[in-house]
């Protein structure tokens, strides 16, 4: 928090503009995670999708020999 008054009583010098600031880096902050990252994102996300599923196949059919192998 930031004070009024400094300890003589004087006003606090620059509090209005450090608020300002303050406030505008946290609705930018919300806005660009908002916004912003999942368009950045969203390439990587199909990329991480498809490797899932072959590694998921994988196992699948890797499951499936040992258990023809057993038989």
């Amino acid at each position: 928090m930031i004070p009024v008054v400094t300890a003589t009583g004087d006003n606090f010098p620059l509090r209005n503009t450090i608020l300002f600031i303050a406030s505008n880096v946290v609705l930018l902050s919300i806005v660009i995670g908002t916004i912003a990252l999942p368009l950045a994102v969203k390439g990587e996300d199909e990329e991480k999708k498809n490797i899932l599923n072959i590694l998921f196949v994988k196992k699948t059919l890797e499951g499936t020999l040992e258990e023809l192998k057993r038989t």
